[in-house]
């Protein structure tokens, strides 16, 4: 690939209260923070993710990593209202894309970088306020990222389910920790082709914050269905920091929702492809595990043979351990609800909605 020329900002030389581009805000790099925030998208099913939010009643949901994200939209316009924990740095993901496997027909992922920048490269519409302040320059906030891995899952926001890779590109702001109270944040972006000039993208998203203090110790949720569809699993993970105690709390649902009491399921958590082979539990019925991580990494927790039904009554849920503080994601979960448009330009279809 071309390597972008991007020149690289210090948090005070533009504007105020928001990072630099050689900053590590909650612990992360950039780069590592746009990869977060995309897998935060795709990996979550329709359900429950947070584009198709109409009024902000998702924007937690799945968003407990060392880094609060906003979202875009998928119909142009949005309005959200949300509460958030104090003392995070805030994403705006001002305009930006990701291109993949699984929607773009690329040979590589030479290929996949050649689009994410001539997409981001369309004449960009740059707009960003907080609290009435304008932020400026904001062509110079660009990252481009490696290629990362992505599973998306059944019910997904695209298609097909299963594993992928992809490709970010975009204007991206990271906002330092705002103070307790009301905060209004809106984002506008859009894309015209540089031949035509013909508009094929926009958004304009608000959102009213209210900065609340952070609660402690309170549990990450992640949901799920089994590989079937005939359990649905419930894991609440009370999260400590690596080389620390981690709990694991696990109840088995029927399909109405209805905890079985009496449900037996094996554990074992895997950190990449490899078993961690001390995790393996048996035939538990426990509602509680316990883990301590050795070191930052992506995990994942696997739940099967529930009511001794084999491999056939699984889920795995990807979980992403930083030292700051851990950020899961579910990979699996409940029906779809809403609808999203994939929009075609210049023959090619990835991930923006017009």
């Amino acid at each position: 690939m071309s390597a972008l020329q991007v020149n690289l900002v210090l948090a005070d030389e533009i504007n105020p209260d928001v990072y630099g581009l050689d900053s590590r805000p909650g612990g992360m790099t950039f780069e590592e923070a746009t990869m977060a925030f995309w897998k935060v998208v795709y990996e979550t099913p329709a359900a429950e993710n947070p584009i198709l939010d109409e009024n902000g009643e998702r924007c937690r949901i799945n968003n407990n990593g060392p880094i609060f994200f906003l979202f875009f939209s998928t119909g142009g316009h949005a309005e959200r209202r949300c509460e958030v924990p104090a003392g995070k740095p805030i994403l705006v993901p001002v305009n930006v894309v990701v291109v993949t496997f699984a929607e773009f027909n690329a040979k590589d992922e030479e290929e996949l970088h050649a689009a994410a920048e001539a997409d981001e490269s369309s004449n960009p519409g740059l707009y960003l306020s907080v609290d009435g302040t304008e932020m400026r320059e904001i062509d110079k906030y660009r990252v481009h990222s490696r290629a990362f891995d992505i599973v998306i899952p059944e019910s997904p926001i695209v298609e097909p389910p299963g594993p992928t890779r992809g490709v970010s590109d975009g204007y991206w702001m990271i906002l330092e920790p705002l103070a307790l109270g009301q905060h209004t944040i809106n984002f506008k972006a859009s894309l015209t082709d540089p031949t035509t000039n013909i508009l094929f993208y926009s958004d304009d998203v608000t959102y009213h914050l209210t900065v609340v203090e952070a609660e402690e110790s309170a549990p990450i949720q992640l949901a799920g269905e089994s590989t079937t569809g005939k359990f649905k699993v419930l894991l609440e993970w009370t999260s400590d920091d690596i080389g620390s105690e981690n709990i694991f709390s696990v109840k088995i649902m029927d399909t109405n929702g209805v905890q079985l009491e009496d449900a037996t399921y094996d554990m074992m958590i895997f950190k990449g492809d490899k078993h961690l082979d001390e995790t393996h539990r048996s035939d538990q019925a426990a509602v509680e595990q316990k883990y301590i991580f050795d070191e930052a990494s992506t995990y994942s927790i696997r739940i099967e043979n529930i009511n001794g039904s084999g491999e056939s009554e699984g889920i795995d849920i990807p979980i992403q351990v930083t030292p700051e503080y851990p950020l899961g994601l579910p990979l699996l979960a409940v029906s779809l609800i809403g609808l999203i448009v994939l929009g075609a330009r210049s023959g090619r279809n990835f991930f923006r909605v017009p």
